[in-house]
């Protein structure tokens, strides 16, 4: 996998896998990483929406999330936060999308999590263009559940169930791919984010 089928699955698909973005000695890394975050206590259980409108739903997501401070990144954080700004440089450089900022949270998911089916942009802030998600399972077999399962927005139909398995980078167009995470059998590690554009309905910020 190389820059140029990551931009080709965007341009085609409206999506990409990358497997090994992060070799399975990074993943353990970051695993270590993520593991003392989650023992401090840091992780908080998501919510659904925006502003006065966000709200913890249980129906709807179970995962528990830590958003990193890009001013304020681990050494292991930099290294895959500044691997993930050269892709979105490519992209810019080719496809001319505007990407300026990102963002992003490390995400958990406990035995029996999920989410449901969503697309990624508010409809009251246009800025999220590209996600992206590394996972860091290290081990995930293919009875683990936690697929993320990936929608034709046009059809309903399903295009593909990827698996999380450690190292492997997932980047998708946010307005235009129908996603959810499937019900997990154990507990399920990985970092989720967005490159953003300016926004023409809202503003940059979270």
């Amino acid at each position: 996998m190389d820059f140029k089928t990551a931009i080709d699955g965007l341009e085609s698909d409206h999506y990409f896998v990358w497997d090994d973005f992060l070799s399975q000695e990074e993943v353990t890394s970051v695993m270590v990483d993520y593991q003392s975050i989650y023992d401090r206590g840091e992780f908080k259980r998501a919510s659904v929406g925006k502003g006065q409108l966000k709200k913890i739903r249980n129906e709807v997501r179970t995962d528990e999330t830590y958003w990193l401070d890009p001013l304020a990144l681990t050494p292991i954080q930099s290294l895959f936060w500044n691997r993930l700004d050269d892709v979105k440089s490519k992209i810019n450089e080719t496809l001319f999308l505007g990407l300026m900022t990102a963002e992003g949270h490390y995400s958990h998911y406990p035995i029996d999590g999920h989410y449901q089916k969503h697309i990624d942009r508010f409809n009251t802030d246009d800025a999220r263009t590209i996600s992206f998600l590394i996972y860091f399972n290290s081990k995930w077999a293919a009875g683990d559940g936690g697929e993320l399962r990936v929608y034709d927005q046009a059809s309903k139909n399903i295009l593909t169930d990827i698996n999380p398995s450690g190292g492997r980078l997932f980047g998708f167009m946010s307005a235009d791919v129908p996603h959810e995470v499937l019900t997990t059998l154990k507990s399920r590690a990985s970092f989720a984010g967005w490159w953003k554009r300016r926004s023409t309905t809202g503003n940059l910020k979270r």
